[in-house]
């Protein structure tokens, strides 16, 4: 064997130095598009609950057609849902998912059975339509709550941009919603004030929405305090300005607040939520005043 032969043979694999120079330059090209990647995926993951989101908005609209003009209710206790007789309260009523799960699954959802089968379906439908959201353990069916699908609906109906912007609505009959504390009713889509600037469904840790006064009439978007993160809490502290929408889900979440241990502080993260509005359209709203104003139509600031 040739000098030359040899030599090619020993240059056939990586030096040391090579090898680590090579894992190197994998290493860095990894962490540059790491962080692309991610945000690749939070986009499609937001661009896929809107169109979900649009799905659902159009179910809302052939529920309209069907019954002479009105929209489905948040809640309803002991009611008939198709062929299906519904004599729960609570967890066991009636949501506003179940109203509309003909349109969208041939399948009979089942958020108000314990039946296991027909909890799995409802969460292959488009009610659990975020991919963004996992849903959260109770002790509920399947171990992850049944009736918290990541989507929340609106059951203010009358507020107007006029609405006092520091009172508390007290016009339960007002309400898109009919169960022991609150008697509400159905009210027709055209009933729905200001239909393009209303949320109706939007990205949400509850199965309804709210949001409370801000009590400050010279406010700017840092008096409204960081969403609860405890699941167990409707709100972390009754602070005015929280609502249940989950306004960071397809932005970032801020670090836990040190002085309210139930809530996210209300400073950093990055604010990006979904919204279906009454008159069908879909949107991307990046502020918490865009909430504030979506839920009571007017913020006091």
């Amino acid at each position: 064997m040739s000098g030359f032969a040899r030599l090619a043979r020993r240059r056939s694999a990586f030096t040391l130095v090579e090898l680590l120079v090579v894992i190197g330059i994998i290493a860095l090209l990894v962490a540059i598009l790491l962080p692309a990647l991610s945000a690749a995926r939070k986009q499609a993951a937001a661009v896929k609950c809107a169109a979900h989101l649009r799905d659902i908005g159009n179910a809302f609209a052939m529920y309209s057609i069907d019954n002479k003009g009105y929209f489905p209710v948040v809640q309803h206790d002991s009611y008939r849902v198709g062929d299906r007789e519904v004599v729960g309260t609570g967890s066991n009523a009636a949501f506003w998912w179940d109203f509309l799960a003909k349109y969208v699954t041939k399948t009979k959802m089942g958020a108000v059975t314990s039946n296991v089968q027909d909890t799995n379906d409802q969460r292959k439908s488009v009610f659990w339509g975020c991919p963004a959201w996992d849903g959260w353990v109770s002790g509920s069916i399947i171990v992850i709550n049944r009736v918290m699908t990541g989507y929340g609906m609106n059951w203010d109906v009358k507020v107007t941009p006029s609405y006092p912007p520091f009172g508390t609505y007290t016009k339960v009959s007002e309400r898109a919603m009919n169960v022991s504390f609150s008697k509400g009713t159905f009210f027709k889509q055209s009933q729905w004030i200001s239909p393009s600037t209303k949320l109706l469904l939007a990205d949400s840790r509850f199965y309804s929405t709210e949001q409370l006064a801000i009590t400050n009439p010279n406010a700017t978007e840092a008096d409204i305090p960081g969403q609860s993160w405890n699941m167990a809490l409707t709100y972390a502290g009754s602070l005015p300005g929280e609502n249940q929408l989950d306004v960071y889900r397809h932005g970032k979440y801020p670090p836990r607040s040190k002085t309210n241990v139930n809530a996210y502080d209300k400073d950093g993260g990055k604010v990006a939520f979904n919204v279906l509005y009454c008159d069908g359209h879909v949107a991307t709203e990046l502020t918490k005043i865009a909430a504030y104003k979506a839920l009571r139509q007017r913020f006091p600031g």
